[in-house]
């Protein structure tokens, strides 16, 4: 319900979806954390998790700025369809994790180019 009502409300700013990564998202990263005492290592390991997700967005706002003739987009669209991969589930694609990220936070991949 909150994604419908943020993702696409021009009255919803970036900085408030961000504030309610923090009091609706974390929350339900450590859900049940009142059944299990919640240690130093669970707290670094929740948040790696959010340093990564936000490391990997500000990447994707750099690169999203970039010219299409940069060479760093040139491999972003780059298809890996042809290489044969090995057993098991196949890896997540940058792209993948990327657009994981976007929907989770409920964010809009255009909300990038606005660096206001």
């Amino acid at each position: 319900m909150l994604s419908e009502v943020t993702k696409e409300s021009p009255y919803y700013s970036s900085v408030g979806k961000l504030s309610s990564n923090k009091t609706v998202v974390r929350p339900a990263m450590i859900y049940g954390a009142e059944c299990w005492p919640a240690k130093k290592k669970h707290t670094n390991k929740i948040n790696v998790a959010e340093m990564r997700m936000l490391s990997r967005l500000r990447w994707f706002g750099h690169l999203n700025r970039r010219p299409i003739e940069a060479p760093v987009r040139k491999i972003e669209l780059l298809d890996f369809a042809y290489v044969q991969r090995g057993r098991g589930r196949p890896k997540k694609t940058w792209q993948e994790t990327t657009r994981s990220d976007l929907s989770y936070l409920n964010l809009d991949k255009n909300l990038v180019i606005d660096r206001a």
